[in-house]
């Protein structure tokens, strides 16, 4: 049986129930799209590439920002889930659509995840607790085995431009039951063993959410309140997995943030988990 494998975890999330937009973290019209990205033929891991990435972009919320480009390198001994920044370009309030060409070493993830691109948009990079507004990925096929890669320093369960350094904050998926391919369009419970640490605030929310309203767009299905430290919680969650096609995979996204009137809006860590999806006979 032929199934669909894409990227593991990536960066962005978006909170607002059927928001249709690319991953969005507030409540504009901001918005980021990965359209072209060359060489369009699998790459060496192992090796360098120099990729042209075509970028489509809104922003809408401020003046002057910032569009940051990186890849699942930061730590290839660990997990497909850590982004290292290679390439940034200032932007300004409207929509444009650029070339942007950033080296990165391919890495052959196998069975945890694909390497992949990620783009997003956010206000100037000028200090560390800079937080993307919107994002997107892509997957970007390999062949090889490669070469081990030194680690990084900076070790993250959770994409680079994320994490907030002056803060522990961070959630892993460490199990996702049933761990076999989901049928699309038949609903599902899903169970998620959740590892976060939350150190930022005494009280925070974690929530679970599919990409049930779009390919770039997650709706919350379950959130729960948690206390400052560490913790592992099992969460169940209901969802009709979708077979986005070429346009995305389907996945599980988790994230913890501050607690805010019983919610929260502002994401301090977030982490995804792709489900397959078996491919149309």
């Amino acid at each position: 049986m032929n199934c669909r494998v894409a990227l593991g975890a990536w960066i962005g999330f978006s909170a607002v129930s059927g928001h249709a937009s690319a991953y969005s973290f507030n409540h504009t019209k901001d918005d980021v799209a990965i359209v072209m990205i060359e060489p369009a033929v699998p790459v060496a891991s192992g090796a360098e590439t120099t990729f042209t990435i075509e970028v489509q972009y809104t922003l809408d919320s401020i003046e002057e920002g910032t569009l940051s480009i990186g890849f699942n390198t930061a730590n290839p001994s660990n997990s497909p889930n850590a982004y290292a920044l290679v390439e940034t370009r200032l932007i300004k309030r409207g929509t444009d659509r650029i070339k942007v060409k950033a080296k990165a070493v391919a890495v052959a993830w196998n069975k945890d995840g694909g390497f992949g691109v990620s783009v997003d948009i956010g206000p100037k990079r000028e200090d560390d607790r800079w937080k993307p507004l919107a994002a997107d990925f892509r997957k970007i096929p390999t062949f090889g085995t490669g070469d081990s890669i030194a680690p990084s320093e900076k070790l993250h369960d959770r994409p680079a431009a994320i994490a907030d350094a002056s803060s522990k904050d961070d959630v892993a998926i460490r199990i996702s039951e049933p761990p076999g391919p989901a049928l699309r369009g038949v609903e599902t419970e899903f169970t998620l063993d959740i590892q976060y640490t939350l150190d930022s605030v005494e009280e925070g929310m974690l929530s679970v959410a599919f990409n049930t309203a779009g390919p770039l767009t997650d709706r919350i299905v379950e959130m729960r309140p948690i206390h400052r430290g560490s913790g592992r919680i099992l969460v169940k969650a209901r969802a009709v997995p979708v077979d986005w096609g070429e346009r995305g995979p389907f996945h599980a996204a988790v994230s913890l943030g501050p607690k805010v009137d019983g919610t929260t809006t502002s994401w301090s860590s977030m982490v995804r988990k792709i489900i397959e999806i078996p491919t149309a006979p």
